[in-house]
């Protein structure tokens, strides 16, 4: 049996997000230096308070590039796991293949 856990994409983006801050910024992640201002320095804030997307969420979200760059990545992984899942089905049968929604768990 094969179970599959596909997790919402603007979840996976905001975690992805908070992450790459956390670890000190998203150089050669989103190709672009200006997140968050100077990054090292915002890093190291974040570092100070986890709490600190939650007083200003705007900031998590503000490159839209860089989201795009996830969003593009996340569904690219989803897509090239679903026809693994479809090749699955085929070859064992639908009933050995789950897929349940992260969220909903």
């Amino acid at each position: 049996r094969y179970l599959y856990v596909l997790r919402d994409t603007r979840d996976v983006i905001v975690s992805l997000l908070a992450h790459r801050v956390r670890l000190g910024g998203f150089t050669n992640f989103c190709s672009d230096d200006r997140m968050f201002g100077t990054q090292q320095a915002r890093s190291a804030e974040v570092q100070k308070d986890w709490q600190f997307f939650e007083r200003n969420r705007n900031e998590l979200l503000s490159l839209e590039s860089c989201i795009v760059t996830l969003a593009d990545h996340w569904a690219n992984r989803v897509r090239d796991d679903l026809k693994v899942l479809a090749k699955y089905r085929e070859k064992y049968g639908a009933d050995r293949v789950h897929i349940v929604q992260y969220e909903g768990i």
